[in-house]
């Protein structure tokens, strides 16, 4: 499946955030559309005008450059909530273009306004297409974005679970894994399971937070093992290209996909690695602390691995 498009309209920068970060999480192709006359920057003026659009069904004329959805597959479209509707320049670019066949997931930013139902008015333009539920998004979460998200992306079956963001061709992986390969990783090699490699960002001794891009071959992930420290010590994990896994003992698996943040306490036995049908990278951030050593332990077995979905 070719990567999704993600679609935008912006008045303040809010609806924008949002259609970057879903272009980060599926790695699909993102444009921003314009009206060819901008709206006015003082609110009342904006609302008139807005309100004079919205009861017309006016649909402004666009700047020229937006994509063409005809090689999409999925299309997300976003905008602000204007009114309790699809702001106009969006129900402009709905209107001018087929999008037959295609998945649509609808998002649009709000400051707690008026309700609306975005996924209904997106069908209404494009009665032919699979109109997926509407996110919503106050404009003050953004410190929680990447996990609405994800939640988001997983109820509507397009999320890391998916095929979108799963290499499992080499070459390909490459152009995403910017960090870089590196070199086999053959001195952990005992405790891995398949092939892994390490490519250090940082000079043990000229630096006091050592860094190494560590990337993982579909199928492989590291023993159970403990990061142990007196004080301060253990590890993010900062995910770069493909999908993996990471688990603590006792707890469910958590999955991984670019732009997500782990952070391993000390003394917490823990486990990551790619997931069995795609390439995996992340930083791995070692945390200064005094004492520090690492505990290997047994490997994960195949029924827990192989389980997980």
């Amino acid at each position: 499946m070719k990567e999704p498009l993600i679609l935008s309209y912006s008045y303040s920068g809010h609806t924008h955030r949002i259609a970057q970060m879903i272009c980060a999480l599926t790695g699909g192709s993102w444009c921003e559309i314009y009206p060819r006359q901008p709206y006015p920057m003082a609110f009342p003026e904006l609302l008139d005008q807005v309100r004079r659009e919205v009861q017309t069904g006016y649909h402004p004329r666009l700047l020229p450059g937006a994509s063409s959805p005809k090689p999409y597959a999925v299309v997300f479209v976003g905008s602000p909530n204007w009114c309790g509707t699809i702001a106009p320049p969006l129900a402009s670019w709905l209107a001018k273009n087929d999008l037959s066949g295609k998945i649509i997931l609808p998002f649009y930013s709000h400051c707690g306004g008026v309700p609306c139902d975005f996924s209904r008015d997106v069908a209404r333009l494009c009665p032919k297409a699979e109109v997926r539920e509407a996110l919503g998004v106050v404009e003050d979460d953004g410190a929680d974005l990447p996990g609405i998200l994800r939640d988001w992306l997983d109820k509507n079956r397009l999320s890391q679970r998916s095929k979108i963001m799963r290499i499992s061709d080499k070459e390909q992986f490459s152009k995403e894994n910017v960090f870089g390969l590196g070199g086999a990783n053959t001195a952990d090699a005992q405790y891995f399971i398949g092939n892994s490699y390490l490519n250090p960002l940082t000079e043990a001794g000229k630096c006091p937070v050592f860094l190494a891009n560590v990337t993982f071959e579909p199928g492989c992930r590291n023993n159970w093992h403990i990061h142990h420290a007196k004080s301060g010590g253990g590890q993010l994990l900062i995910c770069t290209a493909g999908e993996g896994w990471y688990q603590e003992e006792g707890k469910e698996a958590v999955s991984l996909t670019p732009g997500t943040v782990i952070t391993i306490p000390a003394e917490v036995k823990h486990w990551h690695g790619a997931k069995k049908d795609s390439w995996f990278s992340h930083i791995a951030v070692e945390v200064p602390g005094e004492a520090t050593s690492n505990e290997w332990c047994e490997p994960v077995d195949d029924a827990t691995y192989n389980g997980l979905e």
